[in-house]
């Protein structure tokens, strides 16, 4: 029917100027970081993936990414410019920033605590401490692992390829995810350890124990 072709039309028409908006203000090809930076809509995409905020980085940068590969092949430049400043994003939110609050927090349950009991601050620990949203956490990580080499997976379908480039690019992911495996087996190490593993499955994730390691 000619209304529906015409209300798809609209919707597409709509998605489109999105997508150029977006793209233009958080990736332009025109502008340097000095003038971005005066840009408040760059500013706030920009602030969206930094904060230590469970999820808030992967549902921006997914955004941006499906935004970059549809709907037609993206540019090599983009997608490599894309992977960069994600992990660098993930550094300063998931890295830096989380490090600091988590120090905070623990800083924050001893004084509030250090007259009472070591169960006492374990408790603190385990209520208001940096893992106390660890589902949330564990679905970041993973998100972050996962877009990373959706983005390297869109590489071979883009317009201008360059093989030393994809060469080089795919060493450095598959490190990163070797670094992020050998952290999950560090961590399973102190819980194994540190924990008693006599405790159901389910309660041993729960455990400040479990929950300061991480």
């Amino acid at each position: 029917r000619p209304d529906k072709k015409v209300s798809a039309a609209a919707r597409f028409a709509f998605v489109s100027r999105l997508r150029r908006f977006l793209l233009h203000h958080y990736l332009p090809c025109n502008r340097s970081i000095f003038s971005k930076i005066k840009d408040p809509v760059f500013l706030l995409i920009f602030l969206a993936t930094i904060l230590p905020i469970p999820g808030l980085r992967v549902m921006m940068m997914s955004v941006i990414l499906a935004m970059l590969i549809c709907p037609c092949p993206a540019d090599e430049y983009q997608l490599v410019n894309f992977i960069v400043c994600f992990k660098a994003s993930q550094f300063v939110g998931s890295g830096f920033a989380s490090l600091a609050i988590g120090a905070a927090q623990y800083f924050g349950c001893y004084v509030l605590h250090k007259e009472s009991t070591s169960e006492g601050i374990l408790r603190c620990v385990e209520l208001s401490g940096p893992s106390s949203m660890f589902g949330l956490q564990l679905l970041d990580y993973l998100g972050s692992m996962l877009m990373i080499w959706v983005a390297e997976a869109s590489r071979p379908r883009c317009k201008q390829s360059d093989r030393g480039v994809k060469t080089r690019m795919s060493k450095l992911l598959s490190w990163d995810l070797l670094c992020f495996i050998g952290s999950a087996l560090l961590l399973l190490s102190l819980t194994t350890t540190t924990c008693d593993l006599a405790l159901p499955e389910r309660r041993v994730f729960q455990t400040p124990e479990f929950i300061t390691n991480l």
